[in-house]
């Protein structure tokens, strides 16, 4: 089957979910609580089902680009309206089922927009985690601080934040689970189950500091990649509880092996004459020596 009839099929599923989105919408707008509230776990239901297509379809255009944009339903305008009017469906539909915080005396549409207004963004600023274990600790840390223990924001925001921070494998991690409240905790303890293994997390940070290329040349901007992935390393190890501390003389062995042979035979010289062998004076000589070879590349290079 060839891209653009695939393309054409895509399409037909586009429309077939818009008209869902249209029927919902409808729901809304003729909404009464005493005739209407027992088909909302029903409602709930179906827009999970068609949140679901919509990401699957959102895949599948991006697997089968389409050169030839004549007779294409689906672009970027496209997606925001999806997303957009899906938030403020569930929103609503969640609303119902709560307690709503709208008077009887309101329209149905204000009442969406009352109800979608929860999931605004709080004025922070997320990482994103792609899964990649090296980032896991510092995007652990802020989700926890900013989303997850924020009182403010109810367990529909906090499974959205956590939805839009997540990337590629971390993100099929709770692909699965279905987005509303109930399950927030369930996709929070899911992704901690997977990555907050503090053994494999050591052992992954140390066979990486091992594992640093010895310099083959000697410039500020090698030495400095150089001290910045093993001082990464070694701060990821101390969070994790590993006795940092304890390890001066072997971590100022280790990183000596990395570097290159002129700057490990001048920091021998350095350290034997002054006799100041710590790893916290090995560090503060390299960050001299990388301003010192800055010098040399710009005024006599």
């Amino acid at each position: 089957m060839n891209s653009v009839t695939i393309r054409r099929k895509l399409n037909v599923k586009a429309k077939t979910l818009r008209e869902c989105l249209k029927r919902a919408e409808e729901f809304i707008k003729k909404f009464d609580a005493e005739r209407d509230a027992f088909e909302l776990p029903l409602r709930l239901k179906e827009i999970d089902r068609v949140w679901a297509a919509f990401d699957d379809l959102e895949r599948q255009y991006e697997e089968h680009p389409y050169e030839d944009n004549r007779g294409n339903m689906y672009s970027d305008s496209d997606r925001t309206f999806f997303e957009s009017k899906l938030f403020e469906i569930k929103a609503f539909l969640l609303s119902k089922m709560a307690a709503p915080k709208v008077t009887p005396k309101m329209r149905p549409m204000e009442s969406l927009t009352v109800a979608f207004s929860d999931l605004k963004s709080p004025t922070f600023a997320l990482s994103n985690f792609d899964g990649n274990y090296r980032a896991w600790i510092a995007f652990h840390d802020s989700f926890l601080v900013l989303v997850h223990k924020n009182a403010e924001l109810s367990d529909i925001q906090k499974f959205h934040h956590l939805r839009s921070a997540l990337k590629d494998e971390a993100a099929q991690v709770i692909e699965a689970i279905g987005f509303s409240a109930e399950n927030y905790e369930t996709a929070w303890q899911t992704l901690l189950n997977r990555y907050s293994n503090e053994y494999l997390l050591k052992k992954r940070h140390l066979q990486d500091l091992l594992e640093i290329p010895r310099m083959k040349t000697e410039t500020a901007a090698c030495l400095q990649s150089t001290v910045n992935e093993f001082r990464s390393h070694i701060k990821a190890l101390e969070q994790l509880g590993e006795p940092i501390a304890q390890w001066g003389s072997m971590l100022e062995h280790m990183l000596c092996t990395k570097l290159h042979q002129d700057t490990a035979k001048a920091w021998a010289i350095h350290a034997a004459s002054r006799n100041e062998q710590s790893y916290e004076c090995l560090i503060v000589f390299l960050e001299d020596r990388v301003r010192i070879l800055e010098y040399i590349s710009v005024n006599l290079g």
